[in-house]
């Protein structure tokens, strides 16, 4: 299994996370799709940290569901 690495944050706190092969093609096709339907172009490392986000984002709503849905304008 072939794995490798993208780097995720700034340049003053850069992450490494190594993805396999397989991972590294689904990302290539959100990459792309974001391009196609929304005129976005993304890094890799972009839609890990916004699927990170949205993921702790879902968690927080789940440990307490009273608390209203973080909506950025």
């Amino acid at each position: 299994m072939d794995s490798r690495a993208i780097y995720i944050g700034k340049k003053k706190s850069m992450r490494s996370l190594k993805i396999t092969e397989d991972t590294d093609q689904k990302l290539e096709t959100l990459k792309l799709l974001a391009l196609k339907k929304y005129k976005l172009r993304m890094t890799k490392g972009t839609l890990v940290r916004y699927a990170l986000r949205a993921l702790a984002e879902k968690m927080e709503l789940m440990l307490d569901p009273d608390k209203p849905a973080n909506v950025e304008s």
